[in-house]
């Protein structure tokens, strides 16, 4: 089987999930979604009853590095062929997606040895799966930078809020927009301003704006680049 290795990258709620299955699915592909990995942190910290203020323990600190490098995270395709993320054997995908966690694992992902723990795992996903599609926002810059294709994705943040508002409410969840928007916003500003692996575009990467597309469009301009490789 020839190794194929492809990363999208880009801001929150801009697709790079839907991205990443359609083409995971098309070219044979295991999902990588880097992002679970540190909203799945955040949520396993949680479990320890461990907040940021309490790593300025250097005991404590020291500790959690330890644990996030073994982390007992699991993937896996229910019968949907939905990705599923168990922590401990515990469904977690619903909590996942929740904003706040989204908000508490950005807040993680500024510390430098946080990032470090959770580096070789992210790298191990190459070494298991010959074919891979990472997901992320440091994939083609940090993570992956020998992939052989890179996409960015990017969108206005009242576009990406509006999708968001939008599914939130298709699955009956009660949903703010502004909160929505100033949480994005909020989480952009963190992954771009922070010192370790800024959110960035690497410099081999294609950049499509999906202000204006839709899934199938943005689906399109990538097979494009990827069928002139």
């Amino acid at each position: 089987m020839e190794k194929l290795l492809i990363t999208i990258d880009g801001t929150s709620g801009v697709g790079k999930g839907t991205m990443a299955k359609l083409l995971a699915d098309k070219y044979n592909c295991q999902r990588l979604d880097s992002g679970a990995i540190y909203r799945a942190a955040a949520i396993y910290l949680g479990k320890l009853n461990i907040e940021k203020e309490d790593l300025q323990d250097p005991e404590v600190f020291a500790q959690v590095c330890d644990k996030l490098k073994n982390i007992p995270l699991t993937f896996a395709e229910n019968e949907a062929g939905v990705l599923q993320v168990y922590l401990d054997q515990e469904n977690i995908t619903q909590l996942l997606r929740l904003e706040t966690t989204a908000a508490k694992a950005s807040s993680f992902a500024v510390i430098p040895e946080i990032r470090t723990a959770l580096l070789e795992r992210q790298r191990k996903f190459a070494l298991d799966y010959p074919r891979l599609v990472a997901e992320g926002r440091d994939m083609g810059t940090v993570v992956f930078p020998q992939a052989q294709i890179k996409f960015f994705l990017d969108a206005s943040p009242k576009a990406k809020a509006e999708r968001r508002y939008k599914e939130l409410c298709e699955k009956g969840e009660k949903a703010n927009f502004d909160e929505i928007l100033a949480l994005l916003e909020q989480r952009d500003y963190q992954d771009k301003n922070r010192k370790v692996a800024p959110l960035v575009p690497a410099s081999d990467a294609i950049i499509i704006d999906t202000t204006n597309l839709g899934i199938e469009e943005t689906f399109a301009a990538i097979e494009k680049h990827l069928q002139e490789k």
